[in-house]
């Protein structure tokens, strides 16, 4: 796997910064005086560190690479994109 010219180095070295980040934000949120306003940011950040170690795996096992780009692409969608995140 590490000849491979596809790994994804990047993904897998973003995917470690980001479960770094969570566990900070989750260490975080210790020092809120109010429990109940932890509750998100704790939900977010095991979601982020969930997600993140799920690509690190699929990557250790060579099943994940870099996104291929897709040079056609769709004009409607992409103009349906854009009216959908202006409403």
């Amino acid at each position: 796997m590490l000849n491979d010219e596809r790994s994804d180095y990047g993904g897998a070295i973003v995917a470690m910064l980001l479960i770094a980040f969570g566990a900070f934000a989750i260490y975080d949120t210790t020092t809120y005086a109010d429990a109940d306003s932890a509750v998100f940011p704790r939900t977010v950040a095991i979601g982020m560190i969930v997600a993140a170690a799920l690509y690190l795996v699929m990557w250790l096992i060579g099943r994940a690479g870099p996104a291929t780009i897709n040079e056609r692409g769709s004009w409607p969608r992409r103009i349906a994109f854009v009216i959908v995140m202006l409403l």
